[in-house]
């Protein structure tokens, strides 16, 4: 029996401002901006600890209010 891979965009209709994104992306009207490097630095010790971004940063403002 063949698996059927499921596909969670085929059914996908955007609004209109959501496809004015997509085709901004696709034709490559967004150019990349360097990462801050202070906001680089969580970024490399979340990924280092096996943390998504958001969860270090609740995680740090959760012990600074604990202290």
């Amino acid at each position: 029996m063949k698996k059927v891979k499921f596909d969670p965009f085929k059914n996908l209709v955007l609004d209109k401002y959501e496809q004015e994104i997509e085709n901004a992306i696709e034709s490559e009207e967004f150019e990349s901006v360097p990462i801050p490097p202070k906001e680089l630095t969580m970024l490399k010790k979340a990924v280092k600890l096996g943390l998504r971004y958001q969860t270090l940063a609740g995680s740090i403002l959760h012990q600074y209010v604990q202290t």
